[in-house]
């Protein structure tokens, strides 16, 4: 059996890795070695050696883990960093995005990690709730299949959503307004809920 402080940090580790995720889905860069979306490693500090002189360059995500890539292209599981090390690049992150603008990350009823109050959702306290994408496309589609007004309408909506990359997104209560990264309302929007989450 587990003891306390193993779990504690199997925990910590699973924050981490689903924190570089979310800033991979939402402000990740088009990599040197894979063809995907990365984040790069742009201090020099951060930059451990992996193997064989070669070192750390860039991070993305493979299945529900995290993937370290050196200046070579060769990948290497986040484990081979020392537990301080692998937390460093992942303050590095967060410190780095959150200094040049406010990055709201949404997940399953949360904001930036922060869980929000179901009555937000169920009360309808606020225009916009969290929905996850892929799943709403699928309903969206089976809405389609078996509608007879408003078609041309939800195949508009299919196709702006099915080119969003963001796992999570908003939808409106309301209407068939939907909110992602890169919206002019979306980081409004979050804080609006963030405050109305504070008094709940």
């Amino acid at each position: 059996m587990k003891n306390t402080f193993t779990k504690k940090l199997e925990t910590l580790q699973q924050e981490a890795i689903n924190t570089l995720i979310d800033l991979i889905n939402t402000v990740g860069v088009k990599s040197d070695h894979i063809s995907d979306k990365c984040l790069k490693i742009k201090s020099d500090d951060l930059m451990f050696n992996l193997e064989g002189g070669r070192y750390l360059t860039e991070v993305f995500k493979e299945r529900n883990t995290i993937t370290l890539v050196d200046n070579s292209g060769y990948h290497y599981n986040f484990r081979v960093l020392e537990d301080e090390q692998f937390m460093q690049v992942v303050d590095h992150f967060v410190e780095e995005y959150s200094e040049e603008e406010e990055v709201y990350i949404l997940g399953e009823d949360k904001i930036n990690g922060i869980a929000l109050n179901e009555k937000i959702r169920q009360e309808e306290l606020h225009e916009y709730y969290i929905t996850h994408r892929e799943s709403f496309l699928e309903e969206l589609m089976r809405w389609i299949s078996e509608a007879t007004n408003d078609k041309a309408l939800m195949k508009a909506d299919l196709k702006e959503l099915m080119s969003v990359k963001d796992e999570y997104i908003f939808s409106s209560n309301s209407t068939n307004s939907y909110l992602y990264i890169g919206c002019a309302e979306f980081s409004s929007t979050c804080e609006e809920i963030l405050e109305i989450n504070k008094t709940l």
